[in-house]
């Protein structure tokens, strides 16, 4: 019996244990949620003799991204655990502070994990300055593939973030002569692309017969940006540099035009979008041809950057072109886009051409039109623009409510009217407008429609008509600021302290409530042991995406939800930027739509390479439905935006999606 009474103790303390620490765990899940950085609790756990305690830990302050906790993770990245030091380094970044660039100039020589010393390599990408410059390059020429990989993507990012390290640009175009790995090859290239070194410009061609096709997109990317800066104002001040003329006697050469021309053919087709936008900058006439060519492409993403490139051209022979397209396409996009580009060559040709096609085009096959008006500024396109005021779809009112609102001449009332619609994104453009205005007699108006709307999922909304208010001095708003000085919404007590405090310096604030969640908290989690697909039938195909609720649980136990409710069913793909995103998700179809909520971002390690599914938000915690998959790596978007699943088949389906072809069903398959 004895010894039954021993074995039935140790099981009531296991499981004792094991229930308190889930306990734990999911309390410090709720901080996370609530953006809340207590020393009090996090201390404690960043210490606990439990790794899962302290790997959450230290996961959810990267999260929290309060800059007042970097001591606390540093300290982590000494933990005995490869596992918490992992998660502490990755999180280091997550700060984007030079505040933890020191501790990890610091720590990194000592740690002797190659993994773990490639994330804080990548962390002082997204931290550093200058002083970090030689631990970068001593991971770029390490000979060890992971420390090389990471040394590239942080020589980028910090460039990026505004901290060229030409010094170390040579390490770059070193290990692009000897590598024989495509990671490290494209890598390097998307450094030399963010940094834009002219010394490295030579190389960059050379990179152009690579095998790799990143590696040749992200070369004719960093060419591209090279030329821009020298056909801009601010290469006049280095008018007598050396590498500037050599560069600019390089891109006139006959040579530098046939490894255009053969980029223009490349077998892969966002080498083909990059050679196009290299093209675009450069207007190079004897390469017109090849141009006209790709506005033929078998891809849709390289016909449509072909259309703007010939724009640039401003000849008769471009004008003539793009009436040919217009008169002789069948498809409304590629009519649309020429005539968008017409109306910037020749404004009264598009206007006459808009004005027969008006009539007989809907949405979406007027997005195009209303983008055209918008380019010319006259009496008669404004009064085609207040005309398609006149409609019920909600996408096509807040596109032509934005070509509107900014234009000369326009009765304020007509904007103001929009109010009546209590509609969150029209609302929001008006209130933004009102604000520049500054006139008192619209007041009232902005203080009803303030009243139509509820914290926290309006919060955009009733942060613009805030910012109005507070750009009006009237004693009428006086009330409405006081109660909202109040809110338990972080945001909405911030914004309306402010303009009490402006417009009405002698009134005492009340203390406020309780703080309450801007973002949504009930999830029923999946089982982290789990990898859910969805299927996405669209008017282009299928593709199938895995779901990661290992690395972001709140944003896959959503999207599924969301899933199975049918909500994505339907639903346009209202954004794509060839070479970069398609993005989708939106109900609306004019890119400010979601589920009535928002959700809190986690930002985890899946790196954005190709075929990569994030959540797009417009500010930090303001994701819920919309979601982009990325065309080609994008590094800057690491510990940006949510990533959460992967394209694992239909790759070349989501190449050949337009903008708005549509979502006709997406499943959960298992």
């Amino acid at each position: 019996m004895h010894k039954y009474a021993i074995f039935l103790s140790f099981l009531f303390l296991t499981f004792s244990c094991e229930t308190s620490n889930q306990y734990t765990l999911l309390e410090i899940q709720k901080l996370e949620f609530l953006r809340q950085a207590d020393g009090t609790k996090f201390i404690p756990w960043l210490n606990s003799k439990d790794r899962k305690i302290r790997v959450k830990a230290v996961e959810s302050l990267g999260r929290i991204q309060d800059t007042s906790t970097v001591s606390w993770v540093a300290n982590r990245m000494v933990d005995k655990d490869d596992s918490v030091r992992d998660k502490a380094a990755f999180a280091m970044g997550q700060f984007f502070s030079a505040r933890a660039e020191e501790p990890l100039i610091s720590i990194l020589p000592y740690e002797k994990n190659t993994r773990i010393r490639s994330k804080m390599i990548e962390a002082l990408g997204k931290t550093g300055t200058d002083k970090s410059a030689v631990l970068i390059r001593n991971a770029i020429e390490s000979n060890e593939r992971e420390l090389e990989r990471s040394g590239a993507i942080s020589f980028g990012i910090i460039a990026y973030r505004g901290y060229p390290l030409h010094s170390i640009s040579g390490s770059l175009s070193s290990l692009l002569s000897v590598t024989s790995d495509p990671g490290v090859s494209w890598r390097s290239a998307y450094g030399l692309y963010r940094s834009a070194s002219f010394s490295e410009f030579k190389v960059l061609i050379k990179l152009l017969s690579s095998s790799d096709d990143l590696t040749r997109f992200f070369s004719l990317k960093a060419q591209a940006t090279i030329i821009n800066y020298l056909k801009s104002p601010q290469a006049e001040k280095h008018h007598g540099n050396e590498l500037l003329q050599q560069t600019s006697a390089i891109i006139q050469s006959i040579d530098y035009l046939n490894s255009l021309r053969q980029a223009l053919q490349d077998s892969c087709w966002y080498v083909r979008v990059a050679a196009l936008q290299v093209c675009e900058i450069l207007v190079p006439v004897h390469l017109f041809p090849e141009i006209k060519a790709c506005c033929s492409d078998g891809n849709e993403q390289v016909r449509s950057v072909a259309i703007q490139t010939i724009t640039r051209f401003k000849s008769s022979e471009a004008v003539n072109f793009l009436n040919d397209v217009f008169n002789k396409s069948n498809d409304w996009r590629e009519r649309g886009l020429a005539l968008l580009q017409l109306s910037q060559l020749r404004p009264q040709t598009s206007l006459n051409l808009i004005k027969n096609s008006l009539s007989s085009s809907i949405w979406p096959e007027n997005y195009y039109l209303i983008m055209a008006l918008e380019q010319i500024e006259n009496q008669e396109s404004t009064r085609l623009l207040l005309d398609l005021l006149q409609t019920d779809e909600k996408a096509q009112l807040t596109l032509v409510l934005e070509s509107l609102v900014n234009r000369s001449g326009i009765p304020v009332s007509i904007l103001v009217d929009k109010l009546s619609l209590n509609d969150p994104v029209l609302t929001t453009i008006v209130a933004s407008k009102l604000a520049l205005i500054k006139d008192r007699q619209f007041v009232p108006s902005l203080i009803n429609a303030y009243q139509q709307f509820k914290a926290p999922q309006d919060a955009e909304t009733l942060l613009a008509i805030l910012a109005a208010l507070d750009s009006i001095p009237d004693p009428q708003s006086k009330t409405l600021l006081e109660r909202e000085a109040g809110s338990p919404y972080i945001n909405i007590r911030k914004a309306a302290a402010s303009a009490l405090s402006r417009l009405h310096p002698d009134t005492s604030i009340a203390p406020p409530l309780a703080d309450q969640p801007l973002t949504r908290q009930d999830f029923l989690m999946v089982q982290d042991n789990l990898n859910p697909r969805i299927r996405f039938t669209t008017s282009k195909g299928e593709f199938e995406i895995i779901l990661y609720p290992q690395k972001a649980p709140a944003t896959v136990s959503n999207f599924i939800e969301l899933v199975n409710a049918g909500f994505y069913n339907g639903i346009y793909f209202h954004r794509v930027v060839p070479s970069f995103v398609i993005q989708a998700g939106d109900p609306r179809g004019d890119g400010w739509g979601g589920p009535g909520y928002s959700i809190p971002c986690e930002y985890n390690d899946i790196f954005y390479e190709r075929g990569v599914v994030g959540m797009a938000h417009a500010g930090k915690d303001t994701g819920g439905s919309q979601f982009f998959i990325t065309h080609t790596p994008q590094p800057h978007l690491n510990g940006r935006h949510t990533p959460f699943g992967r394209v694992v088949s239909g790759l070349e389906v989501t190449d050949q999606i337009e903008i708005y072809d549509r979502i006709i069903r997406a499943e959960l398959i298992h």
